[in-house]
């Protein structure tokens, strides 16, 4: 009986660990699915652009790359074990099409993490500690094919 009560407990630590590591994905604009010909997969290269803000705080941006006339964007491999930002960024992007916006709202557990040379990922404008919301548009997805984890 004992062991079956503390199995109960871990199961339910599990599940509740799991769901606050859980990206909140609001759709701002959506491409029906006759029109979209590809969406993310991981390890799809993707181009996007970014308006990066502290959750529930006005005027906390403290980062962004839109600017469609500039044609600057964030490249990245979805899903690529070595990141340079925000794991629930890359979460957020996956099943997206071309020409989609979303909100994600990021727990901290999925933002910028601690890091032993800069102090935390992401650069040194991230904040460490705190949930993020990334206002995201794909742009386009650069390389389709699915690279082995070996040449990323």
């Amino acid at each position: 009986m004992l062991y079956t009560t503390h199995l109960a407990w871990l199961l339910i630590a599990a599940a509740v660990a799991a769901a606050e590591k859980t990206v909140n994905i609001g759709i701002l604009k959506r491409i029906p699915d006759a029109e979209c010909l590809h969406r993310v997969k991981s390890y799809d290269q993707v181009s996007i652009h970014y308006i990066a803000s502290v959750h529930k705080r006005s005027d906390s941006v403290f980062d962004q790359d839109y600017s469609p006339e500039s044609g600057k964007t964030l490249e990245f491999v979805v899903g690529a074990p070595k990141r340079e930002f925000a794991e629930g960024l890359d979460r957020g992007v996956m099943d997206m099409c071309v020409g989609e916006r979303r909100r994600l709202v990021v727990p901290p557990e999925l933002g910028y993490l601690p890091d032993p040379v800069y102090g935390y990922s992401g650069g040194q404008k991230a904040p460490y500690g705190v949930s993020l919301v990334f206002d995201v548009e794909l742009v386009s997805i650069l390389n389709k094919s699915n690279p082995s984890r070996e040449e990323l």
